[in-house]
C-alpha cells in the first residue's frame, strides 16, 4: 500500500483534473506545445479569463510552467 502522502498527492491530481476546462487545456498543450493564452482560449472555446484562471491552478500545482514573452 502506498504511503499516505503519496495517496494525498494522487488524490489532489485527480481533483485538479476533474475540471473539463483544465483537462482540455492540458490536451491542447500536449498536442500543440507552447501556446499563448489567446490561442488556448480559441482552441478550447473558452474565454481568456477562464483560461488564465485554469492555468494559474495548473502552475500552482506544478503541472505546467509559465513563461512571459514580450511586454
Amino acid at each position: 500500500m502506498p504511503q499516505t502522502d503519496e495517496i494525498a498527492r494522487v488524490a489532489a491530481l485527480f481533483k485538479l483534473m476533474s475540471d473539463p476546462t483544465r483537462t482540455r487545456l492540458l490536451y491542447a498543450l500536449l498536442e500543440a506545445g507552447e501556446l499563448y493564452v489567446s490561442d488556448l482560449a480559441a482552441t478550447t472555446g473558452t474565454s481568456e479569463s477562464t483560461v488564465s484562471q485554469a492555468l494559474r491552478m495548473l502552475r500552482a500545482s506544478g503541472i505546467v510552467t509559465g513563461r512571459r514573452d514580450g511586454r
